[in-house]
């Protein structure tokens, strides 16, 4: 249970976890005893709330925040993929067939569907982003991540380390040897040398356009 708070505390001084993100907990104890939740927690670390998942989602391992809801991906075979509101109530299962068992990441593709991994399912999968509907799926032995590339190829991960599925060539190419987890976006902050706008907006366009 202490690295719960020892992983929040590196996510946020990272820049993961953002002002309101909603958070997925879990932690697994002595005697197997485990809790989860989705909490609400301020840079400051003050939690604004939270969203019992055993009921529902009763082993989640990832979360993924849209506009509308939030979708929950859970190791139990009876429910893959669960829907919440913003406010925690349940809103039915999102998916739930044999082409994915023990979803892990999930993450949205460039023309809005859920792209989600299945570690005993041994493939990543595209899903409808309004019904949950199966679309397509790939093999990916043991998939733990999934992120979709600007070129759109697929990124994803398993225990031997991350791997590129080629949409067109529809062949994965090992990129990484290691263990391979969930990915996450961070974001890096730019320095822009002010000088360049002496000139006003149009000047620093022309310097971009010259390298400067």
């Amino acid at each position: 249970a202490a690295s719960v708070p020892l992983a929040l505390d590196v996510a946020v001084r990272d820049g993961r976890i953002k002002t309101g993100d909603l958070v997925l907990v879990e932690a697994l104890g002595g005697g197997l005893t485990w809790g989860a939740a989705l909490v609400r927690i301020s840079p400051t670390g003050t939690v604004l709330g939270s969203i019992g998942t055993a009921a529902t989602s009763s082993s989640p391992f990832a979360i993924l925040v849209r506009e509308d809801d939030v979708l929950v991906a859970n190791s139990n075979a009876n429910d893959d993929i669960h829907r919440y509101d913003d406010a925690g109530a349940s809103l039915g299962t999102f998916h739930n067939t044999t082409a994915l068992n023990f979803a892990q990441q999930m993450a949205i593709a460039g023309n809005g569907d859920v792209l989600a991994a299945g570690f005993s399912s041994n493939t990543v999968v595209r899903l409808d982003a309004a019904t949950g509907a199966l679309l397509s799926s790939f093999p990916a032995s043991g998939g733990r991540g999934v992120y979709q590339l600007a070129n759109g190829n697929i990124l994803w991960s398993n225990a031997s380390g991350v791997h590129v599925y080629d949409v067109a060539s529809q062949t994965s190419t090992q990129v990484y040897t290691g263990g391979g987890r969930h990915f996450g976006e961070v974001l890096l902050p730019v320095t822009v040398d002010d000088t360049i706008f002496a000139d006003g907006f149009e000047g620093a366009l022309q310097a971009a356009d010259a390298g400067q």
